[in-house]
């Protein structure tokens, strides 16, 4: 890898440096591992510092640095341990050739001067294929999109339910309590009165079900912590956003039914009776 490698993928840097031009061919060998490969093999020392020697344990290699791990990488495979060599280094102790040239660009069709830059100034380097980063990864996480997709769908389909079933719910629960409700407004109970009791006996629900589902979920996340991307099974950012979602749905699901018993008319209702 050369300097820029990290930088230009957005690899976060966790410990140590990266790198430079210092890494050369004559320098003593260095490599950077992931955050992963640190702990398999230094679990409770700095890997900072600490040596990976050569399968014919020939030569040391120093840790220099740690970066963050990455879930999958071009050649569609995911290891438990990833490290990474300086290129000046590694090219001249292998004939490994150059694969690829990583270029980062605000928007797609910025790579086109880069490319003309490049052909330019190297007319005969070789261009096996010229692809962005992104086309490469597009089929190995196309999968894993359509099952978000899927699952946000999901997800979408169980809140609507909620919204009906609480709506429906409270409806019948007005509809039980309405010659109640009668006999409070013609004892002199006015609409905010009303529209507050049908609002407090729905919420009692609402928490109560919102409490086992929040249990039920820190109980079960962990069984689902080797699909999450860039967040955690316990995230506090994501279990607020979706209370908040479900006390919003559960505010609109509250108002009908409370307008509806805030609007009996006490004589039909106890007439009816």
């Amino acid at each position: 890898m050369t300097p820029d490698y990290f930088a230009t993928l957005g690899s976060p840097l966790i410990a140590g440096r990266g790198f430079t031009a210092q890494d050369h061919a004559g320098a003593p060998p260095v490599i950077i591992v992931t955050r992963r490969t640190a702990a398999a093999y230094w679990p409770d020392e700095d890997a900072i510092g600490q040596c990976l020697r050569t399968m014919d344990a020939s030569e040391c290699w120093e840790v220099v640095g740690i970066v963050e791990d990455t879930l999958w990488n071009v050649t569609g495979t995911r290891g438990p341990e990833e490290v990474f060599t300086a290129w000046a280094q590694m090219r001249a102790r292998t004939s490994f050739p150059l694969r690829a040239l990583y270029v980062r660009v605000r928007k797609p069709s910025a790579i086109g001067p880069v490319l003309a830059d490049l052909r330019a100034s190297e007319p005969d380097l070789p261009y096996m294929e010229v692809a962005s980063l992104w086309s490469q990864m597009d089929g190995q996480t196309r999968s894993w999109r359509l099952g978000a997709t899927v699952f946000s769908l999901f997800g979408v389909l169980a809140l609507a339910l909620a919204t009906v079933g609480i709506f429906g719910l409270l409806a019948f629960v007005a509809r039980q309590r309405a010659p109640e409700i009668g006999v409070r407004v013609a004892l002199g109970a006015n609409r905010r009165d009303v529209i507050g009791l049908v609002v407090r006996q729905g919420m009692f629900f609402v928490v109560l079900g919102w409490a086992l589902g929040v249990a039920a979920s820190l109980a079960l996340t962990r069984y689902v912590e080797s699909l999450l991307f860039d967040v955690t099974p316990t995230d506090p950012a994501t279990f607020a956003a979706a209370s908040g979602l479900i006390a919003i749905v559960a505010a609109l699901a509250f108002f009908l039914p409370a307008r509806r018993a805030a609007s009996v008319d006490p004589a039909l209702v106890l007439r009816s009776e």
